[in-house]
């Protein structure tokens, strides 16, 4: 029998962005330039006046496995 490791699904709703960036304690600023988008982005991605795309959530995937 083979057991394979599943990855833990990501939260990319505004609140488990929000709790991604917290988890490390950063600024909207830092956790903006860690992903290479602006601060502008990252508000709008935790209030919810929009989601990350393909490649942003891309970006979110690889920092949270770095937690």
């Amino acid at each position: 029998m083979t057991i394979l490791a599943v990855p833990p699904l990501l939260d990319f709703s505004p609140e488990g962005i929000k709790a991604m960036r917290e988890a490390r304690g950063l600024t909207r600023l830092e956790f903006a330039s860690i992903l290479g988008v602006t601060q502008g982005c990252i508000w709008h991605w935790e209030h919810g006046t929009s989601k990350p795309g393909n490649y942003s959530r891309g970006l979110l995937r690889e920092y949270a496995s770095q937690l």
